[in-house]
């Protein structure tokens, strides 16, 4: 009976015997080759594993699988313009504007936001996001903006589901405020792009 080197026996000995030590062919003094033993369970174990189904199951699988992972990943963009004229009430200052442009990655659930702004009456005193709330209407701040409020600022917040709905449904907007204009100097309603 004819074995390969991979295949018991080793060395004339029969199929059931123990593996020799070393777990080596060829470790005797006359041979430079080495090649690792592989048991029969092994042997079976590694076929099964190259069958032909076996790998278009496992390719299938991952095929399918990453794409519907990243299905469900989705990155909105929105925007707006910052005017007085939108703010609740009005005011006069027909030379400030300013611009929001911001993202919400659905899978992290991270809103990320800049925004721009120029002449305003004074330094801006704050800024938020404010929500739920209709154009013209007011609601109470979602997302407080912190730190340095010269512009350009930017920032992040995590989401939760019922506020990534209300931003969704355009119930967002976002105003600066300044010490001339304590209510609000210029505001813009959240919509995406």
């Amino acid at each position: 009976m004819m074995h390969n080197a991979l295949s018991p026996p080793y060395a004339g000995q029969p199929e059931t015997s123990a593996r020799p030590k070393g777990d080596f062919i060829g470790l005797n003094a006359m041979s430079t080759t080495t090649v690792p033993i592989i048991t029969k369970q092994e042997t079976n174990m590694l076929a099964r594993l190259a069958h032909p189904t076996m790998a278009i199951t496992s390719l299938a699988a991952l095929l399918f699988a990453v794409p519907l992972v990243a299905a469900h990943a989705e990155t909105l963009h929105y925007t707006t313009t910052l005017t007085a004229a939108a703010e609740v009430p009005p005011n006069d200052n027909a030379k400030a504007s300013g611009k929001v442009d911001a993202t919400y990655d659905t899978m992290s659930k991270k809103f990320a936001y800049t925004v721009t702004y120029a002449g305003l009456t004074g330094p801006a005193t704050a800024a938020h996001f404010h929500g739920p709330a209709a154009v013209g209407a007011s609601a109470p701040p979602v997302i407080v903006v912190a730190g340095a409020l010269a512009s350009p600022i930017k920032g992040e917040a995590e989401l939760t589901a019922a506020q990534a709905a209300d931003l969704a449904g355009g119930r967002w907007y976002f105003n600066i405020h300044t010490a001339e204009h304590k209510a609000g100097e210029i505001r813009g309603q959240l919509m995406a792009k």
